[in-house]
Protein backbone atom coordinates (compact mmCIF):
# COMPACT_ATOMS: atom_id res chain seq x y z
CA UNK A 1 0.00 0.00 0.00
CA UNK A 2 0.83 3.67 -0.95
CA UNK A 3 2.24 5.67 2.26
CA UNK A 4 0.50 9.30 2.56
CA UNK A 5 2.63 12.02 1.11
CA UNK A 6 0.92 13.82 4.06
CA UNK A 7 2.48 11.51 6.42
CA UNK A 8 6.53 11.62 4.57
CA UNK A 9 5.98 15.46 4.70
CA UNK A 10 5.82 15.98 8.97
CA UNK A 11 8.45 17.42 10.26
CA UNK A 12 9.92 19.48 12.98
CA UNK A 13 7.25 21.74 15.10
CA UNK A 14 4.76 20.19 12.78
CA UNK A 15 5.34 16.64 13.91
CA UNK A 16 5.58 17.59 17.49
CA UNK A 17 2.20 19.62 17.20
CA UNK A 18 0.42 16.31 15.35
CA UNK A 19 1.97 13.69 17.75
CA UNK A 20 0.60 15.57 20.93
CA UNK A 21 -2.42 15.70 19.22
CA UNK A 22 -2.75 12.35 18.35
CA UNK A 23 -1.68 11.29 21.90
CA UNK A 24 -4.70 13.49 23.19
CA UNK A 25 -7.06 11.67 21.39
CA UNK A 26 -5.79 7.98 22.42
CA UNK A 27 -5.72 9.12 26.10
CA UNK A 28 -9.57 10.29 25.34
CA UNK A 29 -10.39 7.57 23.27
CA UNK A 30 -8.96 5.11 26.14
CA UNK A 31 -9.96 6.95 29.04
CA UNK A 32 -14.08 6.61 28.16
CA UNK A 33 -14.46 2.50 29.02
CA UNK A 34 -12.50 2.99 32.16
CA UNK A 35 -14.59 6.10 33.54
CA UNK A 36 -17.54 3.89 32.44
CA UNK A 37 -16.65 1.36 34.93
CA UNK A 38 -16.92 3.06 38.15
CA UNK A 39 -20.12 1.26 40.24
CA UNK A 40 -20.68 1.61 43.86
CA UNK A 41 -21.50 -1.95 45.55
CA UNK A 42 -24.31 -2.12 48.36
CA UNK A 43 -23.07 -4.19 51.04
CA UNK A 44 -26.10 -6.83 50.86
CA UNK A 45 -26.98 -10.62 49.56
CA UNK A 46 -27.85 -8.58 46.04
CA UNK A 47 -24.54 -6.91 44.69
CA UNK A 48 -24.92 -3.59 42.04
CA UNK A 49 -24.40 -4.40 38.88
CA UNK A 50 -20.54 -3.34 37.55
CA UNK A 51 -20.58 -2.02 34.08
CA UNK A 52 -17.55 -4.31 32.89
CA UNK A 53 -14.12 -3.02 31.56
CA UNK A 54 -13.50 -2.24 27.73
CA UNK A 55 -11.33 -5.41 27.22
CA UNK A 56 -14.03 -7.66 28.50
CA UNK A 57 -16.70 -6.21 26.26
CA UNK A 58 -14.42 -6.76 23.32
CA UNK A 59 -13.78 -10.58 24.94
CA UNK A 60 -17.83 -11.09 25.51
CA UNK A 61 -18.59 -9.17 22.15
CA UNK A 62 -18.30 -12.75 19.32
CA UNK A 63 -19.26 -14.60 21.89
CA UNK A 64 -22.43 -16.95 21.22
CA UNK A 65 -24.03 -17.33 24.82
CA UNK A 66 -27.13 -19.20 26.25
CA UNK A 67 -29.52 -16.91 27.76
CA UNK A 68 -32.06 -19.28 28.26
CA UNK A 69 -32.44 -20.08 32.08
CA UNK A 70 -32.37 -23.72 33.18
CA UNK A 71 -35.05 -25.83 35.18
CA UNK A 72 -33.59 -27.00 38.66
CA UNK A 73 -32.13 -30.95 38.25
CA UNK A 74 -34.09 -33.61 39.68
CA UNK A 75 -32.02 -34.48 42.12
CA UNK A 76 -31.50 -31.09 43.43
CA UNK A 77 -35.46 -30.89 43.82
CA UNK A 78 -35.07 -34.09 45.88
CA UNK A 79 -32.49 -32.35 48.48
CA UNK A 80 -33.96 -31.01 51.99
CA UNK A 81 -32.33 -29.84 54.71
CA UNK A 82 -34.72 -31.33 58.11
CA UNK A 83 -31.74 -30.25 61.01
CA UNK A 84 -34.00 -27.48 63.14
CA UNK A 85 -32.59 -23.84 63.90
CA UNK A 86 -34.18 -22.14 67.28
CA UNK A 87 -34.78 -18.42 66.42
CA UNK A 88 -35.86 -15.53 68.22
CA UNK A 89 -38.14 -12.93 66.45
CA UNK A 90 -35.36 -10.80 66.22
CA UNK A 91 -32.80 -13.31 64.68
CA UNK A 92 -35.91 -14.80 62.07
CA UNK A 93 -36.76 -11.33 60.63
CA UNK A 94 -32.96 -10.37 60.46
CA UNK A 95 -32.77 -14.33 58.59
CA UNK A 96 -35.78 -13.13 56.35
CA UNK A 97 -34.43 -9.44 55.33
CA UNK A 98 -30.90 -12.00 54.54
CA UNK A 99 -32.20 -14.58 52.61
CA UNK A 100 -35.75 -13.60 51.37
CA UNK A 101 -35.77 -13.55 47.22
CA UNK A 102 -38.74 -11.45 47.41
CA UNK A 103 -37.03 -8.86 49.23
CA UNK A 104 -34.23 -9.09 47.56
CA UNK A 105 -36.28 -8.21 44.31
CA UNK A 106 -37.26 -5.07 46.15
CA UNK A 107 -33.64 -4.27 47.08
CA UNK A 108 -33.00 -4.17 43.35
CA UNK A 109 -35.42 -1.15 42.95
CA UNK A 110 -32.87 1.76 44.37
CA UNK A 111 -30.38 0.47 42.67
CA UNK A 112 -31.96 0.76 39.59
CA UNK A 113 -33.21 3.98 40.45
CA UNK A 114 -29.51 5.22 41.08
CA UNK A 115 -28.52 3.83 37.81
CA UNK A 116 -31.42 5.88 36.60
CA UNK A 117 -30.20 9.51 38.05
CA UNK A 118 -26.55 8.46 36.26
CA UNK A 119 -28.14 7.95 33.11
CA UNK A 120 -29.75 11.09 33.63
CA UNK A 121 -26.67 13.09 34.44
CA UNK A 122 -24.95 11.27 31.63
CA UNK A 123 -26.57 13.88 29.15
CA UNK A 124 -24.06 16.20 29.88
CA UNK A 125 -21.29 14.04 28.89
CA UNK A 126 -19.66 15.20 25.94
CA UNK A 127 -19.26 12.81 22.95
CA UNK A 128 -15.93 12.15 21.34
CA UNK A 129 -15.92 11.07 17.62
CA UNK A 130 -12.65 9.84 15.41
CA UNK A 131 -12.79 8.84 11.45
CA UNK A 132 -10.47 7.94 9.32
CA UNK A 133 -11.45 7.43 5.39
CA UNK A 134 -9.25 6.16 2.30
CA UNK A 135 -10.94 6.98 -0.86
CA UNK A 136 -10.06 6.07 -4.73
CA UNK A 137 -11.51 6.79 -7.88
CA UNK A 138 -11.07 6.69 -11.67
CA UNK A 139 -13.35 8.47 -13.72
CA UNK A 140 -13.55 8.39 -17.46
CA UNK A 141 -13.87 12.11 -18.52
CA UNK A 142 -15.63 13.62 -22.06
CA UNK A 143 -14.45 17.12 -21.86
CA UNK A 144 -11.20 18.40 -21.85
CA UNK A 145 -12.60 20.75 -18.70
CA UNK A 146 -11.52 18.17 -16.44
CA UNK A 147 -7.67 17.90 -16.83
CA UNK A 148 -7.44 14.57 -17.64
CA UNK A 149 -8.72 11.51 -20.06
CA UNK A 150 -8.97 9.59 -17.21
CA UNK A 151 -9.37 11.53 -14.13
CA UNK A 152 -7.94 9.74 -10.82
CA UNK A 153 -8.33 10.99 -7.62
CA UNK A 154 -7.31 9.99 -4.54
CA UNK A 155 -8.25 11.07 -0.81
CA UNK A 156 -6.77 10.48 2.74
CA UNK A 157 -9.78 12.13 5.37
CA UNK A 158 -9.68 12.24 9.04
CA UNK A 159 -11.43 13.99 11.66
CA UNK A 160 -12.26 14.05 15.09
CA UNK A 161 -14.70 16.28 16.66
CA UNK A 162 -16.02 16.71 20.44
CA UNK A 163 -19.32 17.48 21.28
CA UNK A 164 -21.32 19.03 24.74
CA UNK A 165 -24.82 19.61 26.31
CA UNK A 166 -24.26 23.13 28.31
CA UNK A 167 -26.31 23.72 31.29
CA UNK A 168 -28.43 26.45 29.74
CA UNK A 169 -29.65 24.19 27.24
CA UNK A 170 -26.54 25.18 24.29
CA UNK A 171 -25.17 22.47 22.38
CA UNK A 172 -21.34 23.22 21.83
CA UNK A 173 -19.00 21.52 19.27
CA UNK A 174 -15.12 21.55 17.61
CA UNK A 175 -14.87 19.70 14.66
CA UNK A 176 -11.37 19.65 13.21
CA UNK A 177 -11.33 17.36 9.21
CA UNK A 178 -8.09 17.26 7.52
CA UNK A 179 -7.95 16.21 3.80
CA UNK A 180 -5.98 15.22 1.76
CA UNK A 181 -6.42 15.35 -2.76
CA UNK A 182 -4.17 13.25 -5.05
CA UNK A 183 -5.21 14.36 -8.59
CA UNK A 184 -4.00 13.97 -11.78
CA UNK A 185 -6.31 16.71 -13.37
CA UNK A 186 -4.31 19.34 -15.09
CA UNK A 187 -5.99 21.62 -13.62
CA UNK A 188 -5.12 21.20 -9.98
CA UNK A 189 -1.77 23.32 -8.59
CA UNK A 190 -1.59 21.32 -6.22
CA UNK A 191 -0.63 18.03 -5.95
CA UNK A 192 -0.91 16.52 -2.71
CA UNK A 193 -2.83 19.06 -1.85
CA UNK A 194 -3.79 19.63 2.09
CA UNK A 195 -6.76 21.05 3.77
CA UNK A 196 -7.07 21.19 7.34
CA UNK A 197 -10.51 22.72 8.76
CA UNK A 198 -11.48 23.78 12.72
CA UNK A 199 -15.18 24.98 13.36
CA UNK A 200 -16.35 26.03 16.98
CA UNK A 201 -19.66 26.12 16.61
CA UNK A 202 -22.65 26.63 19.32
CA UNK A 203 -26.48 26.65 19.10
CA UNK A 204 -28.42 27.87 22.06
CA UNK A 205 -32.27 27.88 22.48
CA UNK A 206 -34.13 31.10 23.23
CA UNK A 207 -37.50 30.05 24.23
CA UNK A 208 -38.06 25.88 24.23
CA UNK A 209 -35.24 24.20 26.14
CA UNK A 210 -33.69 27.13 27.14
CA UNK A 211 -32.22 27.99 30.66
CA UNK A 212 -30.21 26.17 33.20
CA UNK A 213 -33.11 24.80 35.42
CA UNK A 214 -34.48 23.11 32.36
CA UNK A 215 -32.03 20.95 31.07
CA UNK A 216 -31.40 19.55 35.15
CA UNK A 217 -35.23 18.87 35.27
CA UNK A 218 -34.56 15.34 33.97
CA UNK A 219 -31.77 14.54 36.62
CA UNK A 220 -33.93 16.49 39.53
CA UNK A 221 -36.98 13.98 38.20
CA UNK A 222 -34.19 10.98 38.51
CA UNK A 223 -33.12 11.74 41.68
CA UNK A 224 -37.26 12.40 43.28
CA UNK A 225 -37.71 8.77 41.58
CA UNK A 226 -34.75 7.32 43.25
CA UNK A 227 -35.97 8.84 46.98
CA UNK A 228 -39.35 7.49 45.40
CA UNK A 229 -37.35 3.83 45.40
CA UNK A 230 -35.89 3.76 48.56
CA UNK A 231 -39.46 4.79 50.55
CA UNK A 232 -40.82 2.28 48.38
CA UNK A 233 -38.09 -0.13 49.70
CA UNK A 234 -38.49 0.36 53.40
CA UNK A 235 -42.10 -0.13 53.05
CA UNK A 236 -41.75 -3.18 51.55
CA UNK A 237 -38.94 -4.15 54.23
CA UNK A 238 -42.00 -3.10 56.82
CA UNK A 239 -44.44 -5.35 55.14
CA UNK A 240 -42.00 -8.33 55.18
CA UNK A 241 -41.15 -7.88 58.65
CA UNK A 242 -44.66 -7.77 59.76
CA UNK A 243 -45.32 -11.05 57.68
CA UNK A 244 -42.76 -12.94 59.85
CA UNK A 245 -44.15 -11.44 62.99
CA UNK A 246 -47.77 -13.29 61.76
CA UNK A 247 -45.58 -16.38 60.70
CA UNK A 248 -43.93 -16.62 63.50
CA UNK A 249 -46.79 -16.69 65.92
CA UNK A 250 -48.64 -18.79 63.51
CA UNK A 251 -46.26 -21.25 64.61
CA UNK A 252 -46.36 -20.83 68.16
CA UNK A 253 -50.24 -20.60 68.01
CA UNK A 254 -50.48 -23.54 66.36
CA UNK A 255 -48.25 -25.27 68.56
CA UNK A 256 -50.48 -24.20 71.08
CA UNK A 257 -53.67 -25.13 69.55
CA UNK A 258 -52.12 -28.55 68.90
CA UNK A 259 -51.68 -28.61 72.86
CA UNK A 260 -54.73 -27.94 73.58
CA UNK A 261 -56.14 -30.67 71.08
CA UNK A 262 -54.00 -32.77 72.57
CA UNK A 263 -55.48 -32.21 76.04
CA UNK A 264 -58.73 -32.68 74.99
CA UNK A 265 -58.55 -35.71 73.34
CA UNK A 266 -56.55 -37.15 76.57
CA UNK A 267 -59.35 -35.49 78.53
CA UNK A 268 -61.94 -37.55 76.77
CA UNK A 269 -59.58 -40.79 76.21
CA UNK A 270 -59.68 -40.60 80.15
CA UNK A 271 -63.39 -40.10 80.83
CA UNK A 272 -63.74 -43.59 78.22
CA UNK A 273 -61.54 -45.29 80.68
CA UNK A 274 -63.03 -44.43 83.77
CA UNK A 275 -66.77 -45.04 82.63
CA UNK A 276 -64.93 -48.22 81.06
CA UNK A 277 -64.51 -49.20 84.87
CA UNK A 278 -67.78 -47.77 86.30
CA UNK A 279 -69.61 -50.10 83.68
CA UNK A 280 -67.83 -53.10 84.85
CA UNK A 281 -68.39 -52.16 88.24
CA UNK A 282 -72.13 -52.05 87.50
CA UNK A 283 -72.81 -48.16 88.35
CA UNK A 284 -72.70 -46.92 84.76
CA UNK A 285 -75.31 -48.00 82.21
CA UNK A 286 -72.99 -48.99 78.66
CA UNK A 287 -74.25 -45.97 76.81
CA UNK A 288 -71.46 -43.56 78.62
CA UNK A 289 -69.00 -45.59 77.41
CA UNK A 290 -70.14 -45.14 73.61
CA UNK A 291 -70.70 -41.63 74.16
CA UNK A 292 -67.17 -40.84 76.01
CA UNK A 293 -65.55 -43.06 72.63
CA UNK A 294 -67.53 -40.72 69.93
CA UNK A 295 -66.35 -37.36 71.56
CA UNK A 296 -62.71 -38.91 72.07
CA UNK A 297 -63.12 -40.10 67.86
CA UNK A 298 -64.32 -36.66 67.17
CA UNK A 299 -60.96 -34.63 68.99
CA UNK A 300 -58.38 -36.90 67.37
CA UNK A 301 -59.62 -35.89 64.13
CA UNK A 302 -59.07 -32.54 65.49
CA UNK A 303 -55.86 -33.00 66.77
CA UNK A 304 -54.98 -34.23 62.99
CA UNK A 305 -55.94 -31.39 61.84
CA UNK A 306 -54.02 -29.21 63.91
CA UNK A 307 -50.96 -31.24 63.73
CA UNK A 308 -51.57 -30.69 59.81
CA UNK A 309 -51.90 -26.46 60.73
CA UNK A 310 -48.70 -26.61 62.75
CA UNK A 311 -46.82 -28.61 59.55
CA UNK A 312 -48.26 -25.58 57.11
CA UNK A 313 -47.21 -22.84 59.77
CA UNK A 314 -43.82 -24.05 59.96
CA UNK A 315 -43.29 -24.70 56.00
CA UNK A 316 -44.50 -21.06 55.82
CA UNK A 317 -41.96 -19.68 57.96
CA UNK A 318 -39.37 -21.98 56.77
CA UNK A 319 -39.97 -20.93 53.04
CA UNK A 320 -40.21 -16.98 54.21
CA UNK A 321 -37.31 -16.60 56.03
CA UNK A 322 -34.83 -18.96 53.57
CA UNK A 323 -32.30 -20.25 55.97
CA UNK A 324 -30.37 -22.46 53.81
CA UNK A 325 -26.63 -22.34 54.62
CA UNK A 326 -26.20 -26.10 52.74
CA UNK A 327 -27.81 -24.52 49.55
CA UNK A 328 -30.73 -27.70 49.35
CA UNK A 329 -33.49 -27.22 47.79
CA UNK A 330 -35.85 -26.96 50.59
CA UNK A 331 -33.99 -24.67 53.13
CA UNK A 332 -33.71 -25.63 56.90
CA UNK A 333 -36.70 -25.90 59.37
CA UNK A 334 -37.45 -22.59 62.18
CA UNK A 335 -38.41 -23.45 65.42
CA UNK A 336 -39.31 -20.42 67.53
CA UNK A 337 -38.15 -19.45 70.66
CA UNK A 338 -39.70 -17.02 71.92
CA UNK A 339 -43.16 -16.84 73.60
CA UNK A 340 -46.36 -14.08 73.30
CA UNK A 341 -45.51 -11.48 75.93
CA UNK A 342 -47.91 -8.96 77.45
CA UNK A 343 -46.73 -5.58 77.29
CA UNK A 344 -48.58 -2.11 78.43
CA UNK A 345 -49.45 -0.49 75.49
CA UNK A 346 -51.77 2.43 75.50
CA UNK A 347 -51.03 4.12 72.56
CA UNK A 348 -51.58 8.14 72.19
CA UNK A 349 -53.84 8.54 69.09
CA UNK A 350 -52.99 12.04 67.66
CA UNK A 351 -49.45 11.25 68.71
CA UNK A 352 -49.42 8.31 66.62
CA UNK A 353 -50.80 10.18 63.56
CA UNK A 354 -48.87 12.91 63.56
CA UNK A 355 -45.72 10.45 63.94
CA UNK A 356 -47.21 8.45 60.51
CA UNK A 357 -47.41 11.59 58.34
CA UNK A 358 -43.82 12.10 58.82
CA UNK A 359 -42.49 8.68 59.35
CA UNK A 360 -44.00 6.30 57.13
CA UNK A 361 -42.72 5.38 54.06
CA UNK A 362 -45.43 5.03 51.30
CA UNK A 363 -46.34 8.86 52.46
CA UNK A 364 -42.82 9.88 52.22
CA UNK A 365 -42.66 8.05 48.43
CA UNK A 366 -45.89 9.70 47.48
CA UNK A 367 -44.17 13.14 48.36
CA UNK A 368 -41.78 12.19 45.80
CA UNK A 369 -43.87 10.96 43.41
CA UNK A 370 -45.82 14.39 43.60
CA UNK A 371 -42.70 16.11 42.90
CA UNK A 372 -41.93 14.39 39.93
CA UNK A 373 -44.99 14.86 38.26
CA UNK A 374 -44.74 18.52 38.75
CA UNK A 375 -41.17 18.27 37.04
CA UNK A 376 -42.80 15.91 33.83
CA UNK A 377 -45.78 19.11 33.88
CA UNK A 378 -42.82 22.09 33.72
CA UNK A 379 -41.42 19.78 30.93
CA UNK A 380 -44.43 19.41 28.79
CA UNK A 381 -45.04 23.02 29.93
CA UNK A 382 -42.22 24.10 27.99
CA UNK A 383 -42.87 22.12 24.81
CA UNK A 384 -45.93 24.52 24.53
CA UNK A 385 -43.41 27.12 23.42
CA UNK A 386 -42.03 27.64 19.51
CA UNK A 387 -38.62 26.56 18.88
CA UNK A 388 -35.97 29.58 18.44
CA UNK A 389 -32.60 28.65 18.44
CA UNK A 390 -29.98 31.40 17.63
CA UNK A 391 -27.09 29.40 16.20
CA UNK A 392 -23.24 30.80 15.54
CA UNK A 393 -20.19 29.61 14.54
CA UNK A 394 -16.55 30.38 13.26
CA UNK A 395 -14.12 28.28 11.62
CA UNK A 396 -10.42 28.01 10.36
CA UNK A 397 -9.09 27.05 7.31
CA UNK A 398 -5.83 26.18 5.81
CA UNK A 399 -4.54 25.00 2.74
CA UNK A 400 -0.46 23.46 1.25
CA UNK A 401 0.55 20.78 -1.02
CA UNK A 402 3.20 20.46 -3.66
CA UNK A 403 3.21 23.51 -6.09
CA UNK A 404 2.61 22.25 -9.96
CA UNK A 405 3.26 25.36 -12.47
CA UNK A 406 -0.24 25.79 -13.96
CA UNK A 407 -0.93 28.20 -17.36
CA UNK A 408 -3.18 31.26 -17.34
CA UNK A 409 -5.98 30.65 -19.88
CA UNK A 410 -6.14 34.38 -19.39
CA UNK A 411 -2.49 35.93 -20.17
CA UNK A 412 -1.13 32.76 -21.07
CA UNK A 413 1.89 32.89 -18.42
CA UNK A 414 3.13 30.36 -16.75
CA UNK A 415 2.85 30.45 -12.29
CA UNK A 416 2.76 28.82 -9.39
CA UNK A 417 0.66 29.09 -6.61
CA UNK A 418 1.18 30.53 -3.23
CA UNK A 419 0.11 27.82 -0.72
CA UNK A 420 3.11 25.54 -1.59
CA UNK A 421 4.40 23.47 1.45
CA UNK A 422 3.81 20.21 3.64
CA UNK A 423 0.99 19.83 5.89
CA UNK A 424 2.62 21.61 8.62
CA UNK A 425 2.77 24.81 6.36
CA UNK A 426 -1.08 23.82 6.02
CA UNK A 427 -2.12 23.94 9.50
CA UNK A 428 0.38 27.24 10.28
CA UNK A 429 -1.95 29.28 7.79
CA UNK A 430 -4.97 27.72 9.62
CA UNK A 431 -3.69 29.11 13.20
CA UNK A 432 -2.40 32.35 11.31
CA UNK A 433 -6.62 33.34 11.39
CA UNK A 434 -5.89 34.53 7.63
CA UNK A 435 -8.44 32.01 6.67
CA UNK A 436 -11.60 31.97 8.09
CA UNK A 437 -15.33 32.04 8.29
CA UNK A 438 -18.19 32.90 10.45
CA UNK A 439 -22.05 32.37 10.29
CA UNK A 440 -24.67 33.60 12.85
CA UNK A 441 -28.56 33.73 12.88
CA UNK A 442 -31.77 32.79 14.48
CA UNK A 443 -33.64 29.24 13.64
CA UNK A 444 -37.73 29.79 14.31
CA UNK A 445 -39.77 26.77 13.95
CA UNK A 446 -43.33 25.62 15.58
CA UNK A 447 -46.29 23.00 14.30
CA UNK A 448 -49.42 24.79 13.05
CA UNK A 449 -52.02 23.91 15.58
CA UNK A 450 -49.30 22.49 18.30
CA UNK A 451 -51.83 19.73 19.21
CA UNK A 452 -49.64 17.16 20.26
CA UNK A 453 -47.57 19.46 22.60
CA UNK A 454 -50.90 20.54 23.88
CA UNK A 455 -52.24 16.98 24.43
CA UNK A 456 -49.00 16.10 26.70
CA UNK A 457 -49.49 19.43 28.53
CA UNK A 458 -53.02 18.47 29.37
CA UNK A 459 -51.72 14.93 30.27
CA UNK A 460 -48.63 15.85 32.42
CA UNK A 461 -51.55 17.98 34.55
CA UNK A 462 -54.05 15.42 34.76
CA UNK A 463 -50.59 13.40 35.85
CA UNK A 464 -49.93 15.78 38.45
CA UNK A 465 -53.53 15.48 40.04
CA UNK A 466 -54.08 12.11 40.17
CA UNK A 467 -50.84 12.22 42.07
CA UNK A 468 -52.07 14.81 44.79
CA UNK A 469 -55.65 12.88 44.84
CA UNK A 470 -54.13 9.72 45.14
CA UNK A 471 -51.82 11.02 48.24
CA UNK A 472 -54.82 12.60 49.64
CA UNK A 473 -56.41 9.35 49.86
CA UNK A 474 -53.65 7.71 51.31
CA UNK A 475 -53.45 9.74 53.83
CA UNK A 476 -56.77 9.43 54.93
CA UNK A 477 -56.10 5.64 54.36
CA UNK A 478 -53.05 5.73 56.73
CA UNK A 479 -55.07 7.79 59.35
CA UNK A 480 -57.78 4.56 59.03
CA UNK A 481 -54.79 2.24 59.49
CA UNK A 482 -53.46 4.10 62.91
CA UNK A 483 -56.81 4.40 64.28
CA UNK A 484 -57.72 0.49 63.36
CA UNK A 485 -54.14 -0.71 64.56
CA UNK A 486 -54.75 1.29 67.76
CA UNK A 487 -58.37 -0.19 68.42
CA UNK A 488 -56.57 -3.65 67.35
CA UNK A 489 -54.06 -3.08 70.33
CA UNK A 490 -56.70 -2.12 72.83
CA UNK A 491 -59.18 -4.60 72.10
CA UNK A 492 -56.83 -7.41 71.67
CA UNK A 493 -55.44 -6.21 75.76
CA UNK A 494 -58.85 -6.80 76.90
CA UNK A 495 -59.21 -9.85 75.08
CA UNK A 496 -56.14 -11.49 77.08
CA UNK A 497 -57.81 -10.62 80.52
CA UNK A 498 -61.30 -11.74 79.36
CA UNK A 499 -60.09 -15.20 78.15
CA UNK A 500 -57.46 -15.83 81.18
CA UNK A 501 -60.56 -15.35 82.84
CA UNK A 502 -62.35 -16.92 81.14
CA UNK A 503 -60.04 -20.56 80.77
CA UNK A 504 -59.96 -20.18 84.94
CA UNK A 505 -63.35 -20.73 85.00
CA UNK A 506 -63.52 -23.16 82.48
CA UNK A 507 -61.18 -25.24 84.02
CA UNK A 508 -62.77 -24.68 87.84
CA UNK A 509 -65.85 -26.10 85.97
CA UNK A 510 -64.88 -28.83 84.60
CA UNK A 511 -63.37 -30.03 87.85
CA UNK A 512 -66.49 -29.89 89.47
CA UNK A 513 -68.45 -31.73 86.87
CA UNK A 514 -65.87 -34.23 87.12
CA UNK A 515 -66.69 -34.52 91.02
CA UNK A 516 -69.93 -34.43 90.43
CA UNK A 517 -69.98 -37.24 87.78
CA UNK A 518 -67.95 -39.01 90.18
CA UNK A 519 -70.58 -39.23 92.87
CA UNK A 520 -73.22 -39.47 89.68
CA UNK A 521 -74.70 -36.35 89.89
CA UNK A 522 -73.56 -35.22 86.40
CA UNK A 523 -73.68 -36.83 83.20
CA UNK A 524 -70.75 -37.93 80.42
CA UNK A 525 -71.95 -35.81 78.55
CA UNK A 526 -72.03 -32.68 80.82
CA UNK A 527 -68.41 -33.42 81.26
CA UNK A 528 -67.88 -33.74 77.89
CA UNK A 529 -69.16 -30.26 77.10
CA UNK A 530 -67.43 -29.11 79.99
CA UNK A 531 -64.06 -30.28 78.41
CA UNK A 532 -64.67 -28.75 75.23
CA UNK A 533 -65.33 -25.67 76.74
CA UNK A 534 -62.07 -25.41 78.23
CA UNK A 535 -60.52 -26.56 75.17
CA UNK A 536 -62.13 -23.57 73.51
CA UNK A 537 -61.20 -21.49 76.40
CA UNK A 538 -57.79 -22.54 75.77
CA UNK A 539 -57.47 -21.58 72.14
CA UNK A 540 -59.31 -18.41 72.57
CA UNK A 541 -56.63 -17.26 75.58
CA UNK A 542 -53.64 -17.89 73.35
CA UNK A 543 -55.58 -16.39 70.17
CA UNK A 544 -55.93 -13.77 72.23
CA UNK A 545 -52.51 -13.53 73.45
CA UNK A 546 -50.93 -13.98 69.62
CA UNK A 547 -53.49 -11.55 68.01
CA UNK A 548 -52.74 -8.94 70.75
CA UNK A 549 -48.82 -9.28 69.54
CA UNK A 550 -49.55 -9.11 66.31
CA UNK A 551 -51.33 -6.00 66.28
CA UNK A 552 -48.34 -4.72 68.31
CA UNK A 553 -46.28 -4.88 65.36
CA UNK A 554 -48.90 -4.03 63.09
CA UNK A 555 -49.15 -0.29 64.96
CA UNK A 556 -45.46 0.12 64.65
CA UNK A 557 -45.73 -0.46 61.37
CA UNK A 558 -49.05 1.99 60.70
CA UNK A 559 -46.99 4.62 62.38
CA UNK A 560 -43.72 3.87 60.49
CA UNK A 561 -41.37 2.62 63.43
CA UNK A 562 -41.17 -1.38 62.57
CA UNK A 563 -37.87 -1.01 61.48
CA UNK A 564 -36.54 0.78 64.48
CA UNK A 565 -38.06 -1.48 66.70
CA UNK A 566 -36.18 -4.59 65.41
CA UNK A 567 -32.66 -2.52 64.96
CA UNK A 568 -33.49 -2.62 60.97
CA UNK A 569 -31.52 0.69 59.27
CA UNK A 570 -31.61 1.06 55.71
CA UNK A 571 -28.45 3.22 53.87
CA UNK A 572 -29.30 4.94 51.56
CA UNK A 573 -27.24 4.07 48.50
CA UNK A 574 -24.57 6.50 47.85
CA UNK A 575 -24.87 8.73 44.81
CA UNK A 576 -23.08 8.09 41.88
CA UNK A 577 -19.76 10.13 40.87
CA UNK A 578 -20.67 13.15 39.02
CA UNK A 579 -18.01 13.99 36.71
CA UNK A 580 -16.28 17.52 36.21
CA UNK A 581 -18.23 18.05 32.89
CA UNK A 582 -21.47 18.25 34.56
CA UNK A 583 -21.51 21.07 36.60
CA UNK A 584 -21.58 23.58 32.78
Amino acid sequence: ARVSPMLLSLAGRDTILIRRLASALLAALLSVPFAAATAYAEPSAVQDPKTPTFFRLLQRQWRVEDVRPKAEARSYLRTRDDRVDRLSLHDAVATALENNPSIAVQRLGPMYARAEVQRAVGVFDPVFSLYGERRRTVVPTGSALAGAAELREENNDFGTSLNKLLRTGAQFSVTFDSRELQSNSSFIGLRPQYQPELEFSITQPLLRNFGPDLTILLVRSAEAGSSSAYYQYQADVANLILEVVRSYWGVVQAKERLKAEELGLELARQLTRENEARVRAGVLAPVAVKEAQAEAASRDERVITATNGLSISRERLRLLLQRNPTGTFLPRRIEPTDSPEVRNVEPDEQATIEHAMYGRPELLRARYEIENRQIVAKVRRNNLLPSLDAYASYGLNGLSGRAIPQRDFRTGETRVTRFDGDYGRALDRLSSNDFHSYSAGLALSFPLGNAVAEAEYAEGQIDLSRSELGYQDLVSRVTLEVQTAIGNVRANSKRITASRLARELAEENLRQQERRHEVGLATTKDVLDFQEKVTSARALEIQALIDYNVSLADLRRSEGTLLGQFDVVLERLPEPERPAWAVF
